[in-house]
């Protein structure tokens, strides 16, 4: 099969990998201010557990086609694995990091 959910897992976690390799290489560079490091660094952060996150969804559609075998319509899991793949680290970086400013 060319197109499953196991794909546009994959599609997803490449991506999200990419994208945070390619903030990091243009961002490492420490000629920045204060502001714009920690704009990147915050970036960086969402981007890294966006990865970590496909990389649990991996696990969980695995557990679902072994343990789980009668299920018929794994497409239903795209929209949740998508919203919580993304929703949970943009809730994570945003309420927590302002946290981590005021402290520093």
């Amino acid at each position: 099969k060319l197109w499953s959910t196991r794909t546009f897992i994959h599609i997803n976690l490449c991506a999200s990998l990419m994208a945070s390799q390619l903030v990091f290489v243009a961002g490492v560079e420490p000629r920045w201010s204060r502001e714009v490091c920690a704009s990147i660094a915050v970036i960086l952060l969402y981007l890294f557990l966006v990865t970590f996150m496909w990389m649990l969804m991996e696990g969980m559609i695995l557990f679902v086609v072994l343990v789980k075998v009668f299920v018929t319509n794994k497409r239903k899991y795209i929209v949740l694995f998508s919203i919580a793949s993304y929703g949970l680290p943009f809730l994570y970086t945003f309420l927590v990091t302002p946290i981590g400013f005021t402290v520093t």
